[in-house]
């Protein structure tokens, strides 16, 4: 009888154990990074370049999903979109079904996929601009999963920032011009104040 419960005591915890293993959550993980180029003044056009780029960190992804949209001060041209996959002897099946969406069956953690588009911005007086949204969609160790991200670009240096950096310049000079002159003023009104006390006191002298 002790032996039977000893028996059966053993199964349950094997079982308790398989059921804790199996509940416990698997690590999944990929890298997605956004990078911009925005050429401004230096530039003859004023699209904002931009590469995105996804690995996976530690375990394959499968079934991968990247849709990339503008966001609300941009427009994204579609028929600029480029890819490469890293190493280039990867197996992974890459389809672009337009718009900014792309289907990737597999990629390995030494596998990475980089996508190279550019983005218009609807406007250039915002220092860092949201120009694209990228989001994600995959399957790792059996797990569904997502994740995103925002590229943004420094638009410091378009033509309104340098508008703007000019005048600031001009009031400098304008200002420190002002004060130049003020001194100027001054220094001739004292002089002419000693030549009149000289001619005053010269008069005085001569006719004492």
């Amino acid at each position: 009888m002790k032996q039977r419960t000893r028996r059966i005591a053993t199964l349950g915890l094997l079982l308790l154990l398989v059921i804790v293993a199996v509940a416990q959550p698997v690590i999944a993980a990929a890298t997605l990074t956004t990078e911009t180029e925005y050429g401004g003044l230096e530039s003859d056009s004023q699209a904002v370049t931009t590469t995105v780029t996804l690995s996976p960190d530690g375990s394959r992804m499968v079934n991968v999903d990247v849709r990339i949209q503008p966001a609300a001060n941009s427009f994204v041209d579609y028929n600029s979109f480029e890819r490469s996959i890293n190493p280039g002897t990867s197996d992974a099946e890459v389809e672009y079904l337009g718009d900014g969406r792309y289907q990737i069956n597999e990629l390995e953690p030494n596998e990475e996929i980089t996508i190279t588009f550019n983005a218009y911005p609807r406007t250039i007086k915002t220092g860092n601009l949201s120009v694209a949204t990228v989001n994600v969609a995959y399957t790792q160790n059996g797990q569904n999963l997502t994740t995103s991200s925002t590229a943004t670009a420094d638009m410091s240096n378009s033509s309104y920032f340098a508008y703007q950096r000019s005048q600031e310049r001009i009031e400098e000079l304008e200002n420190a011009q002002g004060t130049s002159s003020l001194w100027e003023w001054v220094g001739k009104g004292l002089l002419a104040l000693i030549v009149l006390g000289i001619v005053f006191y010269g008069a005085l002298f001569i006719y004492a």
